[in-house]
């Protein structure tokens, strides 16, 4: 089995996987001879190995796939996984509401093309976005569930323990108001606010030295 993710992932799953008892590891080519162990690599040089020979591939962070076969990354992991028996894509920055991502997903497991899955359950908007139809919702949900899991804790899984170290504070969000010049030269102080990408663009380039100035002092 072959895992990929970001750069510099390897050494924390090799670390994650002592822990349980397993030992991952780390290589930068196509293992010779090919072992029937666990190894971990990085996107960025996954044309170095023969994916065909192992029986499964992990993909870690699999939001790389996002853009579909229209990423060079994401195409390039398509088509070198496509015979590879078993596959698993992992992601923990999922967009819910994001249909053709999820589709990118079920195309890397073999289970349909993009374009197909598209035309099955979801309609074009003029903006050229996706909406689900609505007489396909429960197909689509049915679907989902076939193939995939949705985990929001470790209790999800039976971690019951450690699901408590998982639990987030309260957020609290505190607005300050810090005086600078506008990239006109001007005292952005009792000055009609001005809009527009451009211009909110500017405004936070200016104001970048005294924001990280209050951070690095107040908190």
């Amino acid at each position: 089995m072959i895992i990929f993710g970001p750069l510099c992932t390897g050494i924390q799953l090799t670390r994650e996987a002592a822990a349980m008892g397993l030992t991952v590891r780390v290589v930068r080519s196509m293992p010779s001879p090919l072992e029937n162990s666990i190894y971990v690599t990085n996107y960025e040089i996954a044309d170095k190995f023969t994916l065909s020979a192992f029986r499964a591939v992990v993909l870690d962070e699999s939001s790389i796939l996002k853009h579909g076969k229209e990423c060079k990354t994401a195409a390039a992991m398509m088509a070198a996984c496509s015979g590879v028996p078993f596959r698993l894509s992992l992601t923990a920055t999922p967009c819910p509401n994001d249909f053709a991502e999820m589709l990118s997903q079920a195309e890397f497991l073999g289970l349909g093309s993009r374009d197909f899955l598209l035309s099955k359950f979801f309609r074009t908007l003029s903006s050229g976005k996706f909406a689900l139809r609505m007489h396909a919702e429960d197909a689509f949900a049915g679907w989902l569930a076939q193939w995939s899991v949705w985990i929001s804790s470790p209790k999800d899984i039976g971690f019951d323990a450690e699901a408590n170290l998982y639990v987030l504070p309260p957020m609290t969000i505190e607005y300050v108001k810090v005086k600078t010049e506008d990239p006109g030269g001007e005292s952005s102080s009792g000055k009609k606010r001005k809009t527009g990408v451009m211009n909110a663009a500017a405004a936070r380039r200016s104001t970048l030295e005294v924001r990280f100035i209050y951070l690095f002092l107040f908190f």
